[in-house]
């Protein structure tokens, strides 16, 4: 058996780097051989390859995501003998002005608890690299390519597979433009860093005060990896509406511009306090040289006006059985106030295909949930799973609204990353029967029929 040498590893990611910046990409004859003919994976589906002589070794996929998720995928080889190795590369893709394909920064992936890397190999090398290996990426909605490198032996066998796909807190705006509404006296927003080319390192919200106030900002980071690098950290500031000059206020005594926080700091929770005048601003969150995944919390207040405390809203799993035209369905629900509240994009998975079905969108540029009646649901993954466990603690839902091109208002609270909504207020929406049988303890859904007030 012939073995292939590091050399070869080399050779193979430069010709892979190649590949990837060559506009247009020469065409190749086979199915899963080009971009062109690269197979779509969607979550939970897998394709394998083989290992064939004087063969291109180059195997391409693609996947789709609606929203900004989280993409985890996993490379196999099923055996390996000494230095058959695959190489595993995620990327996205424009036409620049020119009208040429160019492949832009490949989005970076984690593979490990504190390893952050752009490729990751698997195979049997000298450096014994294992026969598995999966790397999480977090990343904007748009298309994506995975490019498979490998020298393989004849007959040996590998697996990519998209473990799952799954939407991630993404509550700020990209731009001022599109940044989120917020009330400055109670608000509490997350944020995860992704990766997108409408993502240039920063999130805002916005804020408009009346008269004078005192505004405080606790900022808490969770970083995505646990490493040593001192570089990697973020910056909070509130910029006022005309230009970009960050507003001064005080952290632990000191005037600052901007509050930063180091990943590697001992202290990951700050808190700045401004004095405002009337006026609108944008909170301004930069993460720009921090790792995809790391998660951020802003909890805004105005000390000396709040209200009194009240009790904080519970979410527990719902307890009724569920049954849609007649047949019980396991959604992943929460009682939450005496209301029950379902996962959003269940609903509409469950309900495509009747003459109640409608479909839901991500609009990221503009902080919206997008819509529309009629239309068939297009299933991003994890529809149907995760189902509760346990109290949760609802966060109401900031984002905008948009049902067949107007603005609704919905009542809605992100529990765990995903968005549920009042069912009543969906059925009434869309105009499907939602009743309560109290003797069965049962919620019954039932599209042919229109919605009636309870």
């Amino acid at each position: 058996m012939k073995k292939k040498s590091s050399r070869n590893v080399l050779a193979l990611s430069l010709a892979l780097a190649i590949v990837l910046a060559i506009a247009p990409l020469a065409a190749l004859a086979a199915p899963g051989k080009s971009k062109e003919s690269a197979m779509e994976l969607k979550a939970g589906q897998s394709d394998t390859f083989t290992g064939e002589p004087n063969d291109d070794p180059f195997y391409w996929y693609k996947f789709e995501l609606k929203a900004a998720s989280k993409v985890v995928i996993t490379a196999s080889l099923s055996a390996a003998s000494d230095n058959n190795v695959a190489t595993i590369i995620v990327f996205d893709y424009s036409n620049d002005v020119r009208g040429e394909m160019r492949s832009y920064v490949v989005p970076k992936g984690s593979v490990a608890e504190s390893s952050y890397e752009q490729t990751f190999t698997i195979g049997v090398q000298q450096d014994e690299r294992p026969l598995s290996r999966t790397g999480t990426y977090y990343l904007d909605k748009g298309w994506y390519y995975i490019a498979v490198g490998c020298y393989l032996d004849d007959g040996t066998t590998g697996t990519v597979k998209i473990d799952s796909i799954e939407p991630i807190s993404n509550t700020g705006g990209v731009t001022k433009a599109s940044a989120t509404t917020i009330d400055p006296s109670k608000e509490v927003v997350k944020q995860t860093r992704f990766e997108g080319n409408l993502v240039e390192g920063a999130y805002y919200w916005k804020f408009t005060l009346a008269e004078a106030a005192e505004v405080s900002v606790k900022k808490s980071v969770n970083p995505a990896l646990k490493h040593n690098d001192p570089n990697p950290g973020s910056d909070f500031c509130l910029l006022v509406e005309e230009g970009n000059e960050a507003i001064w206020g005080e952290v632990d005594g000191e005037r600052v511009g901007w509050l930063h926080i180091r990943e590697t700091d001992a202290n990951l929770t700050k808190t700045i306090n401004y004095s405002l005048p009337a006026g609108t601003y944008y909170a301004h969150l930069g993460n720009d040289r921090t790792y995809n995944g790391t998660e951020y919390t802003l909890t805004f207040s105005m000390p000396g006006t709040a209200a009194p405390p009240s009790t904080p809203l519970t979410a527990d799993p719902t307890a009724s059985t569920v049954l849609v035209n007649g047949e019980n369905v396991g959604f992943d629900a929460y009682n939450i106030g005496g209301n029950n509240y379902f996962k959003l994009r269940d609903l509409a998975y469950v309900l495509n295909g009747t003459a109640k079905q409608f479909e839901v969108d991500w609009d990221g540029d503009n902080n919206a949930i997008t819509l529309a009646s009629g239309q068939g649901y297009t299933a991003v993954g994890g529809e149907m799973e995760g189902k509760g466990g346990g109290e949760k603690t609802p966060v109401p839902t900031n984002s905008k609204i948009i049902k067949d091109g107007a603005e609704v208002s919905f009542t809605a609270y992100n529990i765990g990353g995903n968005n549920y909504f009042k069912l009543r207020d969906i059925g009434a929406s869309f105009d499907f029967g939602v009743d309560w049988d109290g003797e069965r303890n049962t919620i019954v859904i039932d599209t042919s029929k229109g919605y009636t007030p309870d």
